[in-house]
């Protein structure tokens, strides 16, 4: 009895598998594509780029896919949408025409070939603020080319501060050929035996424009750069002493009403190439020190406390952007601050690497800084307060009143290089509404 009973058992089971596996065979009209929804890329104020990608579909076959969104959550098709014909497993489009700063709601979709829909996962996202921000440039560095020439100073600054300034006492204009009228840029050449004044004018063999002596060289090329070269070797006697003034030669030019303030504009963006045609060392052995000879090419803005109502009103410091030294093969990673008795004044070195990168100014080549000046300048502003200078300025308080550049030689050496492209543009961001 027992075995006739197992018997039953076992072959009402059999049935039942057999009814169950044969319900499974019939065609499934009602099997719904899995799907996940991509999160939403490429968002601006008006559109983003949505799709997503089919991840279960066994014998389904799918006619459509795309996205539908709204602002609620799990848009579907009765909302808005975008259908792609080309099924493919991943898939993208983008959606526009939408309203910015406002949260979205986004589903990816498939339509099989019986109708059925497949929805993904609903994500949220939110479109940009309307961008109405529009940038204004000034330019601050006037005559970028060149074109107007050079003011030449005297030799002695000290006839520019005894003279009334360097309007009643300039010695010449370097004209280059042009009408040298009203030139913005001035040419120091401080602390020289030999003066630029009355030289004449001589074409070079590559269509350079020069004025040429003894101990300097300026030329102006076709392509709008600058030669500047000193030969120090006929500047000193012997090798030059501590305290012993030197020569310079550098360009210059003052902001005057264009005097960019530090906490007005939300971007100094600085631009310059250069390229050391020559430095050659003339010392006799022995008697090269690096601590007081070099050959060097700083850039100096000034920086001024230009409020009248500040405590500080009038203070004022050299903002340097240091490019090539002799010492110096490796650029250095540090800033300076140092005390210039000859001015009177704080000098703040920019750390060059900063500002030139992993380069070596030593290799004759050209080279590009493009650098925002604005956090420099407030890292000097800091850097001054613990000197005991700035300490009630704030950077509303501070302006760019002018700049110099150029060689400075305070030892027996051959030194030349080009210059162009010297740009300063502050730029202030507005809203255009």
């Amino acid at each position: 009895m027992k075995k006739k009973a197992v018997y039953i058992l076992e072959m009402a089971i059999l049935i039942m598998a057999i009814l169950s596996c044969s319900d499974e065979s019939k065609p499934a009209t009602d099997v719904v594509p899995r799907l996940l929804t991509s999160y939403p890329t490429g968002i601006t104020d008006t559109s983003a780029i949505c799709g997503g990608t089919i991840i279960e579909s066994p014998g389904i076959q799918i006619m459509t896919t795309g996205v539908c969104w709204g602002l609620d959550e799990n848009p579907t098709l009765e909302d808005s949408k975008i259908t792609i014909d080309s099924v493919t497993l991943s898939f993208s489009c983008q959606i526009t025409g939408l309203l910015s700063d406002t949260t979205y709601y986004v589903r990816a979709f498939a339509v099989t070939g019986d109708g059925t829909i497949g929805y993904g996962n609903d994500i949220l996202f939110r479109t940009k603020i309307k961008d109405t921000v529009k940038e204004v440039y000034t330019e601050i560095i006037q005559d970028f080319f060149f074109k107007r020439g050079f003011a030449l100073t005297p030799l002695d600054p000290a006839i520019v501060q005894q003279g009334g300034g360097f309007n009643k006492t300039y010695v010449d204009t370097l004209d280059f050929g042009g009408d040298g009228s009203h030139p913005v840029w001035r040419l120091a050449q401080w602390y020289s035996k030999y003066d630029l004044a009355d030289t004449p004018l001589t074409e070079e063999h590559d269509g350079g424009l020069a004025y040429i002596n003894e101990g300097k060289k300026i030329i102006l090329f076709p392509d709008h750069s600058l030669w500047l070269e000193v030969d120090a070797g006929m500047e000193y006697d012997s090798a030059r002493v501590n305290g012993q003034p030197w020569p310079h030669l550098l360009i210059a030019q003052d902001f005057h009403d264009i005097s960019p303030n530090v906490g007005e504009t939300d971007r100094l963006e600085f631009t310059m190439k250069i390229k050391i045609e020559k430095c050659e060392n003339k010392m006799a052995p022995g008697t090269y020190d690096p601590a007081i000879h070099t050959a060097q090419s700083p850039f100096y803005f000034i920086l001024v406390n230009d409020n009248k109502k500040s405590e500080d009103y009038g203070q004022r410091i050299w903002f340097g952007l240091p490019s090539y030294d002799y010492r110096y093969l490796i650029l250095r990673d540090h800033e300076v601050v140092i005390w210039d008795i000859g001015t009177g004044m704080y000098i703040y070195d920019v750390p060059e690497a900063k500002i030139w990168g992993n380069v070596s100014l030593h290799d004759g080549r050209w080279h590009k800084t493009k650098i925002n000046l604005k956090p420099l300048i407030l890292r000097a502003l800091e850097a001054m307060r613990e000197k005991g200078l700035f300490r009630n300025t704030v950077p509303g308080d501070l302006k760019i009143t002018g700049m110099n550049f150029g060689w400075e030689v305070p030892g027996t050496f051959n030194a030349a290089l080009r210059v162009m492209g010297i740009s300063l543009l502050s730029i202030k961001n507005t809203d255009d509404d």
